[in-house]
């Protein structure tokens, strides 16, 4: 070893081999590789194979006037070196250009990919960088090399080459790159030019090929569609020889076939295969495709197959379907892996949670790793209204089953009625006989309290929202649109089937959902949707009574009439945090805002608050013994007539609405 170092590497020869890796592992772990010195040109892998093959590591530094790390970065593909400062975790793309080093920032722009800077150049490799907009701000993650966060996987698990219950692919993206029949060389340039890398109908990719984004046709597939043009018929037969002759690299749902694709080619020379009914052909378009995962991992390294499937990608973008909406139809399943009928009535409440042009089967069948869809033919006699009819009156019921992750499991050790009794003695704080005696308030464990109704929950009653995704979206959709929320008040409010998948720590859950929620704490934990700006802190000497009587004015609840009045309890929650804050200043909420604008407000009866003696002793635990939260007063003169007004209105809309429902 000694011979083959030059004399200034001789003091450093000294140092003890296993010394001699570490320094070498510390120094060469933010590029993530080491290089082998056995063969005649140098391999590279990843750092966590290091301590499985360690013989592989450095046994010296390589000669020249460069570093070893200068070396190693310029043999290193740039992709990978700026992958290198992109988390796995979601990050603002903001931050990770600030941490990029300069040299490698001027070198990324001088790329062909990096022309119009940092966004252009990740959004060219979909393998390795997974991108989402949240209001204003990029959030980008690494992907490919691990599995991406939850909360920004995509539904149709093809973009980042995630692993589907029908479609599963390998963890590593290079490992579908090696394979050589995935390889970019062997794949069809056509695929490229008509299947985009997320899964979409049939019918738009012959349907939108004016290269306008296309128009979106009707929401449910029929086969009595419009006679398509010429050109359509042409890009038809296209798309339907590349789904006979490379199924393998096309991933093909269809609910109607059971993904079986009906064609009147043989594999003997493409002859037509005359036995083929007219009416399975014709079943061939409802269904829905999209690239291979493995497909999408290894078109980047051809700059032609890369351009077409962005043009691919941008011409059908319409149809891609946000992870958002799966999330959402995940709720009307009632439990995990139980059978249910897509009737009329069920596709009508699905078509409420969505987009006015998403269909719900699109939705269901563009994400494989959620849903099970398949149908079962029926007889005439057991034909039923919402059965979907093919062109041979042939009657078709569809079915769905919602899938639940492994990795969502939960592990149950006690029976149920176990369970129940610790729950029992949770809940109700059952004492010891010394803490009885000694008359000692034992406070609830409410932490333990919600993971054992969750595990209660999983044995009896197992729903989608065991799956974090779903129930995170659920609590998303439940939080106000323009202000934050008291965390507590925000988990009493919740059914109690969505409160009972609650985990334990409620903070570490919803911090894992960066790009959802938004957690702080002002005079409470408080929570609110993440594309929110942060209440910003108001001078309590800036805000006057008059000022917080306006507030109350506007965000007046309309449950109560403006004739009976309203205490503060009941219209705490609706107020801004500045406002709350300032109350919470005063020393007399009676004496500094209600008795100080007699000519806006009548201070009535503490009997007539409408509260019963058990809500007003939990107000006085809750407000810390503030009585004058609890005095109810009505606003007086024009601004009761308006609140009247509004208070009519809200009541009439309301009956309407369940008169017609």
């Amino acid at each position: 070893m000694l011979n083959d170092l030059d004399q200034g590497d001789k003091k450093f020869a000294r140092v003890p081999l296993r010394m001699h890796r570490r320094l070498l592992f510390r120094l060469f772990k933010r590029e993530a590789i080491f290089i082998s010195v056995r063969g005649p040109s140098p391999s590279l892998l990843p750092a966590s194979n290091a301590f499985k093959v360690p013989s592989r590591c450095f046994s010296k530094f390589l000669e020249g006037s460069n570093s070893a790390l200068d070396v190693l970065r310029e043999a290193l593909p740039i992709v990978l070196r700026v992958e290198a400062y992109v988390p796995f975790t979601p990050t603002a793309l903001t931050q990770i250009a600030r941490s990029l080093p300069d040299t490698l920032m001027e070198e990324l722009c001088e790329t062909p990919e990096g022309k119009g800077g940092l966004l252009a150049f990740l959004s060219h490799f979909p393998s390795h960088f997974e991108m989402k907009m949240e209001g204003t701000t990029h959030i980008v993650c690494r992907v490919g090399r691990s599995k991406a966060p939850d909360h920004l996987q995509r539904p149709d698990a093809v973009c980042s080459g995630l692993p589907t219950e029908k479609f599963p692919v390998s963890s590593s993206a290079s490992s579908a790159t090696r394979d050589s029949k995935y390889h970019s060389k062997n794949i069809p340039a056509e695929l490229y030019s008509h299947f985009p890398t997320f899964i979409v109908p049939l019918r738009a990719l012959w349907s939108s090929t004016d290269g306008e984004g296309g128009g979106i046709p009707a929401p449910e597939p029929t086969v009595t569609a419009s006679t398509p043009s010429e050109a359509e018929e042409r890009v038809k037969r296209v798309v339907e020889n590349l789904l006979v002759h490379y199924r393998e690299y096309l991933i093909y749902v269809n609910p109607y076939t059971n993904d079986a694709f009906p064609s009147r080619y043989t594999k003997e020379g493409g002859a037509e295969d005359t036995s083929t009914n007219i009416a399975e052909l014709s079943l061939w378009e409802l269904g829905y495709a999209a690239l291979h995962p493995s497909v999408v991992a290894s078109f980047h390294r051809i700059p032609a197959c890369r351009k077409a499937v962005f043009a691919t990608n941008k011409r059908l973008a319409a149809w891609r379907v946000e992870e958002s909406a799966c999330y959402r139809l995940a709720r009307l399943f009632p439990r995990v892996h139980d059978e249910i009928k897509l009737t009329a009535e069920w596709l009508a409440e699905a078509k409420e949670l969505l987009l006015p042009h998403q269909s719900p089967l699109h939705v269901l069948c563009g994400a494989p790793h959620l849903f099970k869809t398949y149908s079962q033919s029926l007889s005439a006699e057991t034909h039923q209204e919402g059965e979907q009819i093919s062109s041979n009156l042939a009657k078709i019921q569809l079915f769905s089953q919602f899938l639940l992750d492994n990795r969502y499991a939960i592990q149950v050790t006690e029976s149920e009625s176990e369970l129940r009794e610790q729950l029992y003695i949770v809940s109700k704080g059952v004492r010891s006989a010394a803490s009885s005696h000694q008359n000692i308030n034992i406070p609830i464990d409410r932490r333990k309290r919600r993971k054992l109704r969750r595990k209660l929950q999983y044995l009896t009653n197992r729903t989608p929202f065991f799956d974090d995704r779903v129930l995170a979206q659920f609590v998303f959709d439940a939080l106000p649109e323009d202000r934050p929320m008291i965390l507590k008040n925000l988990v009493e409010s919740l059914p109690e089937a969505v409160r009972y998948c609650l985990p334990g720590d409620l903070k570490q859950f919803f911090l894992r959902y960066p790009s959802y929620f938004k957690i702080f704490y002002d005079y409470d934990a408080m929570i609110q949707r993440a594309n929110l700006p942060q209440p910003s802190a108001h001078s309590s000497n800036d805000i006057t009574a008059e000022d917080i009587l306006q507030e109350i004015f506007i965000r007046y609840p309309l449950r109560y009439h403006p004739e009976k009045g309203i205490c503060l309890v009941k219209c705490v929650s609706g107020l801004p945090l500045w406002i709350m804050q300032r109350i919470r200043t005063l020393s007399n909420f009676e004496e500094d805002v209600l008795q100080a604008l007699p000519q806006k407000v009548e201070i009535l009866p503490r009997s007539q608050n409408g509260l019963t003696k058990e809500e007003e002793k939990a107000a006085m635990q809750q407000y810390r013994g503030r009585c004058d939260f609890l005095i109810p007063f009505r606003f007086v003169g024009n601004l009761r007539n308006q609140l009247e007004e509004r208070y009519n209105k809200f009541h009439k809309r309301r009956e309407a609405k369940l008169s017609s429902a």
